[in-house]
């Protein structure tokens, strides 16, 4: 049986990873190198070893990362972006998370929504020099709230409600922590990507995290948001209830072939996102990590799933100089 020693921690000053960390270190003495391509972060001082690395689109990306990989004698990468997982796989370095062909689904809305229809929201896809005053009225615009999102997006990045006729944009500019609103106007003057016009959705946003092994679940945490700050999750509740969301589950799992930790978003039943990695909101304290690492090893994940509340909080961490 294969056995992780060595982890490479991509993203490794991202919010979430003090917290995956700590769940890493309480499954095992692993030695763990973190990489991020930020000069200062939390990660030099926490990990065993720390690199800052170019952007994953950088063309010395993947040359960098190999030769750490090769030096740091590291089994495993784990906790990147999606596409530079995919770019890692693509080159011949060990990931734990789903294969790049279903990755290139995931990463993909379009792609996504076209997969799985009887879940999806009302969307059109718009291009610059689309007529988009057009889709919107096909969508329902003004009587309906519309927002968009890139058709390939990276971490919320893009996101934005469309403004309606009572738009206050003093207000929203001026008084308001949330100035993800634009006028249809607005839009039109921009040079944008391929987009996603799309209805607006409202009501709880459940979180539904999962660890597969080729197409099949093995662990199912269902949660729901109960405050969001820049797109992560601070406060989720376990929930036993949305029972039905284990049948999209299996249905979503089994078409896509998804492996190891995945997971996706439901918001008045309707979907908002599948991700072929593990969420930058997984719930620690539910052995989701380190059941991926037992899969990976070919062992058995425990299975039973806690129900808890889930706070994430800042601590700062003092260095002296």
């Amino acid at each position: 049986m294969k056995r992780i020693k060595n982890i490479l921690y991509l993203s490794a000053g991202s919010h979430g990873s003090p917290g995956v960390l700590q769940e890493l270190r309480d499954f095992r003495d692993f030695k763990i190198v973190g990489v991020d391509i930020k000069d200062i972060s939390h990660a030099q001082y926490l990990f065993d070893k720390y690199y800052q690395v170019p952007k994953y689109d950088d063309p010395n990306y993947v040359k960098v990362i190999s030769e750490i990989f090769r030096n740091e004698l590291i089994d495993i990468c784990v906790f990147g972006s999606t596409r530079e997982m995919i770019q890692l796989q693509e080159n011949g370095i060990p990931c734990l998370m789903s294969n790049p062909d279903t990755l290139k689904i995931t990463v993909d809305k379009f792609k996504t929504y076209s997969m799985f229809p009887e879940y999806a929201p009302d969307f059109i896809p718009i291009c610059k020099g689309d007529d988009i005053y057009e889709s919107a009225k096909k969508l329902g615009y003004p009587e309906k709230e519309l927002c968009f999102k890139p058709q390939i997006g990276s971490g919320g990045r893009g996101f934005r409600v469309i403004a309606g006729k009572d738009y206050d944009k003093t207000n929203d500019v001026f008084f308001s922590k949330d100035t993800s609103k634009i006028t249809l106007e607005e839009l039109d003057t921009l040079e944008f990507p391929p987009l996603l016009l799309m209805e607006k959705l409202e009501g709880k946003n459940y979180h539904v995290d999962i660890l597969a092994n080729k197409g099949k679940i093995v662990k199912l945490v269902i949660s729901y948001r109960i405050e969001e700050i820049m797109g992560l999750g601070y406060c989720l509740n376990t929930t036993t209830e949305k029972s039905e969301y284990v049948e999209i589950a299996n249905n979503i799992v089994s078409k896509l072939q998804l492996n190891y930790n995945c997971f996706f978003q439901m918001m008045g039943d309707k979907l908002l996102e599948v991700g072929g990695r593990a969420a930058g909101s997984v719930p620690i304290g539910q052995d989701m990590i380190g059941g991926a690492i037992k899969l990976y090893e070919g062992g058995s994940p425990n299975t039973e799933v806690d129900q808890l509340t889930f706070l994430r909080y800042w601590k700062p961490l003092f260095i002296l100089r």
